[in-house]
């Protein structure tokens, strides 16, 4: 059938000459990467990789990356997507539970692969890229033919991504997609007119490409046509000068601090930031001062604010420009409305579906959506995916999200919504971000406490903080602790980690 591959190797032929790739300000034209893949997918194969097979990929934010997601794709294979940041007992846990027979790995991977091999099942195959005893990356990619040709004959119903989870619920698990459904994530947002990315676009990139966030994005702008600007890591002066030196049009704000530490950057009013036409922010985290700051930092933006995880059940977006924002700054706090492609129920414990502005947890089906957790049982519940978030939607249509079902928090037999709370904290000058959840307490079953983030050169008291909540919520919504910190904890993927922040918090908790 046809699959990704092919979507990118016709745009390849339609903007040949056009960049499709930036790394370390060497720029890959798309023809310069269709040589590359179809010389790793020679190489691949000639060492002995086939039509689906489990393809383990450990590496680093890179060209090799991208040429690798490619070349798996040209080859039949099934890619999974390793997280570089987790422990290498848990890479040896993902790669078994995936059923990986082949591994392809950075250098920075050599010593600790080599003390796992005996563990890893299926796994005949080792390519490092870089300096080690396995087969070299490099060396198959030289000796590849760029003009290789291969027809895989995949089917449908064949894999094509393993994808570990990356939200704040625990480990990750590991979702897999079948070709037909990669294939409806590619097209479909188009066919809906749901992402508008085109030729013309060149999208900054430094987040982890393992994590479908990148994913999500890598794969529509290079099958539009344009550009991926690639970055190792979140460095604010050089995002600064990618952005006005490569004249960047879209930019994903992952985590929202990173808005922040623009904004306070001393060099930001010599920096040309007036190419930049979109700001994607993840909704869980969006906020009306976020997207204040956004349209301050990126004057001449439109922000997308959208919602959504690696198992492609439940999307939602929507847009919205600086005039949109200042007549109603409620705007940003929505995350949308739902995609022409996904079906959403808001469901009660009981499971019967809310009506408009009432609390449930959203529940998610459609064609695009993963097929399942390998390794687990199924998740779905007559078809519908249980996403464990708490969402509310309005009389329009438009969705707003709350927090996860887990951070609910019960104290004195009333149920909070930590988002609600932090709403509240927020509204103080000196705020600028809270996180609340719940700490057991003998009294309350759990009392409501939150972290706070001061602006720069501010200083507060607990009292205050807890004072100025009441003000503005129910007096038994108030945090009854507050800890001060310089920073959130976040995930591997920049989500707020509201687990670990808990965790430290009940070890510095001293009250009874």
């Amino acid at each position: 059938m046809f699959n990704l591959y092919n979507l990118y190797s016709l745009t390849a032929g339609s903007f040949p000459d056009r960049p499709s790739f930036i790394y370390n300000d060497q720029v890959f034209t798309f023809k310069d990467m269709q040589a590359r893949i179809n010389k790793l997918a020679n190489g691949l194969y000639e060492a002995g990789v086939r039509p689906r097979m489990k393809l383990g990929l450990l590496m680093h934010n890179g060209v090799d990356f991208f040429t690798t997601f490619y070349a798996s794709q040209k080859l039949g294979c099934c890619l999974v997507m390793l997280n570089w940041r987790l422990t290498m007992d848990d890479q040896v846990s993902h790669m078994n539970i995936s059923g990986c027979e082949a591994l392809i790995y950075d250098e920075s991977f050599a010593e600790g692969i080599e003390s796992v091999k005996d563990r890893l099942e299926k796994v005949s195959l080792f390519i490092v890229r870089g300096k080690g005893e396995d087969q070299g990356f490099n060396d198959l990619m030289e000796a590849g033919d760029p003009k290789w040709t291969f027809d895989p004959q995949v089917k449908p119903e064949d894999l094509a991504l393993c994808l570990l989870t990356g939200g704040t619920s625990a480990l990750s698990k590991v979702a897999v997609a079948t070709q037909e459904k990669m294939m409806l994530r590619a097209t479909m947002p188009y066919l809906y007119r749901t992402l508008d990315y085109t030729y013309e676009d060149n999208f900054l990139l430094f987040n982890p490409m393992f994590h479908f966030g990148s994913e999500g994005i890598y794969l529509p702008v290079s099958i539009a046509g344009g550009c991926i600007t690639m970055m190792d890591k979140m460095n604010v002066e050089e995002i600064l000068k990618a952005i006005e030196k490569y004249r960047i049009t879209r930019i994903l704000l992952l985590p929202p601090v990173l808005c922040h530490r623009i904004q306070e950057n001393k060099e930001l009013q010599k920096y040309d930031r007036s190419s930049v036409k979109h700001v994607t922010l993840s909704g869980g985290a969006s906020s009306a001062a976020l997207a204040g700051l956004v349209f301050k930092t990126f004057p001449n933006c439109v922000i997308r604010t959208c919602y959504g995880g690696t198992e492609f059940a439940a999307e939602t977006t929507h847009f919205y420009t600086k005039e949109e924002y200042e007549a109603d700054p409620k705007i940003a706090l929505s995350i949308g409305k739902r995609a022409p492609f996904c079906y959403i129920r808001l469901l009660d414990d009981d499971g019967n579906e809310v009506g408009p502005n009432e609390l449930g947890e959203c529940t998610a089906t459609g064609p695009c959506m993963f097929q399942e957790y390998l390794g687990k049982d199924s998740p779905f519940v007559d078809g519908w995916f249980p996403t464990g978030d708490i969402l509310s939607v309005d009389e329009n249509g438009y969705y707003y999200f709350k927090d996860r079902k887990g951070f609910m928090v019960k104290s004195g037999g009333e149920n909070v919504i930590p988002t609600e709370v932090e709403a509240a904290i927020n509204l103080h000058p000196k705020v600028q971000k809270s996180a609340v959840f719940g700490l057991p307490d003998k009294k309350l079953g759990e009392k409501i406490v939150a972290v706070v983030v001061l602006n720069p050169g501010e200083t507060a008291t607990e009292e205050e903080i807890i004072e100025f909540t009441r003000q503005h919520i129910a007096s038994y919504k108030k945090p009854r602790k507050i800890f001060f910190m310089d920073d959130f904890q976040y995930t591997s993927v920049g989500k707020i980690d509201k687990r670990a922040m808990r965790s430290l918090c009940a070890g510095l908790d001293t009250e009874e």
